[in-house]
């Protein structure tokens, strides 16, 4: 087993690397920015460089789909925020999904992501709000919400001023809170 050691982000003229702590450059100081996501393994990196976003696992790079940008997208486990996948911009200027080995999950097909809990994600099309199951691939809301929250009860939408329990199994059962 391979014992990664922790790396220090260096910067010199605008530009980023990164070296371990014994003094070993891991990167080159020729990046427009780095993102170490877990900075105590060391495991995941995101390399900014040209306009092109660069992801590399162990210091091995990951054949990745084209991205402008990327973020975490935390899944809400036990109300423990664990990033269990990322968000990423397509060149189509939408949004997809990628898990932690950089294997797409969702193409980029929505206008925005907000959160994930185990196989769904709250997504955001013409400024509502819905659900999408991204194993089975299917809309389980249509985006008719003006925000739509996860609680320990399930989510909750809300839509013109009033709270509704929605129901991602059968949306005909969503009932009204107040």
């Amino acid at each position: 087993m391979k014992i990664l050691v922790p790396l220090i982000k260096i910067q010199k003229d605008g530009k980023y690397g990164l070296m371990d702590y014994e003094g070993k450059i891991k990167f080159p100081i020729e990046n427009d920015s780095i993102e170490i996501i877990d900075k105590y393994r060391s495991e995941l990196i995101f390399v900014y460089k040209d306009k092109k976003i660069n992801a590399y696992n162990n210091y091995i790079k990951i054949n990745s789909p084209i991205m402008k940008s990327i973020k975490k997208l935390y899944e809400n486990n036990n109300f423990r925020n664990l990033a269990e996948c990322f968000k990423y911009e397509g060149a189509n200027n939408r949004y997809g999904i990628l898990n932690t080995y950089f294997r797409e999950i969702t193409p980029p097909l929505f206008e925005d992501l907000e959160y994930a809990t185990n196989s769904l994600i709250i997504f955001k099309e013409k400024n509502k709000y819905g659900i999408y199951n991204y194993n089975d691939k299917k809309e389980l809301i249509t985006p008719i919400y003006d925000q739509i929250i996860f609680t320990n009860k399930g989510f909750i939408g809300l839509k013109d001023n009033i709270f509704y329990s929605i129901d991602i199994n059968d949306p005909s059962k969503t009932i009204k809170l107040n």
